[in-house]
Parts: C-alpha cells; sequence; structure tokens
C-alpha cells in the first residue's frame, strides 16, 4: 500500500477486514440464492465475482482499487453454499470425507495464494493495459 501512496495503518486494517465484512453480509444472501436457484449458478457467480475481486487486487492502482477488490472477494466467497452442495449430492457414508476434503483445499488455497503473492512481488510488467505492480 506504501507504493500506493498510502501510509495508514487505520486504512490497511479496514482494507485487510473488508473481506470479512464482505463475506458475513453476502453468504447468507447467495444461500437464499442458491435456494431460489440453482446452487451451481450461484457457485458460478460468486467465483466470477471472487475472481474479478482478485483481477482488481493484482492491477491495482489506487488505494481505493484495493479496497473494491477485498470487497468483491469477499463478496465472492461462497464457502458456505459449496458446503451445502456437497451435503446434497454426496451420500451420508461419504459426507464426512468430502467435506474434510473441501475444507481441506481451502485451507491449501490460503497457504497457496501469500506465497503465489511472494513470487510476484518483485515483478512489475504491463499486460496490454492492465500494469502489474507489487
Amino acid at each position: 500500500m506504501v507504493s500506493l501512496g498510502v501510509d495508514s495503518t487505520i486504512f490497511f486494517g479496514a482494507t485487510m477486514s473488508s473481506f470479512s465484512l464482505a463475506s458475513f453480509i453476502f453468504n447468507p444472501i447467495w444461500g437464499l440464492l442458491s435456494d431460489k436457484w440453482s446452487t451451481k449458478l450461484v457457485i458460478m457467480i460468486a467465483l466470477i465475482i471472487n475472481v474479478s475481486g482478485n483481477v482488481v487486487y493484482l492491477t491495482a492502482s489506487k488505494p481505493w482499487m484495493l479496497l473494491l477488490a477485498r470487497v468483491l472477494c469477499g463478496a465472492g466467497n461462497s464457502c458456505g453454499v459449496v458446503t451445502g452442495y456437497v451435503g446434497k449430492v454426496y451420500p451420508k457414508k461419504e459426507l464426512s470425507n468430502m467435506l474434510s476434503l473441501v475444507q481441506t483445499v481451502a485451507q491449501l488455497g490460503l497457504l497457496v495464494g501469500p506465497c503465489f503473492n511472494l513470487g510476484l512481488f518483485f515483478l512489475d510488467f504491463q499486460v496490454g493495459w492492465l500494469h502489474i505492480q507489487p
């Protein structure tokens, strides 16, 4: 954030916590929509929003873009819907194994994501109109 001209612990805290706040707000909404629409459709919409947030985060050139990116990533976090979907499609005998697998993959993403980000930290390049910077 310092590279974007922001040296505020308050803004940093707001940016980091905005993911959890957006997830807190949107997970019940995703649940309601998955009851109304197809669960697969809701998961796909949430994933598109999540990926969009990550692209904004990667290409952010202004501090407000970082905040927007974290809100989008939190809004696209559909873990509750995925867990519910697993509960619907797997028989009771396999359910605990599959739920454990879903949680393991989610934790693996939390582990690998920052490592991937660290690998990109020293890169500074442009892809078309997108400027990728640390």
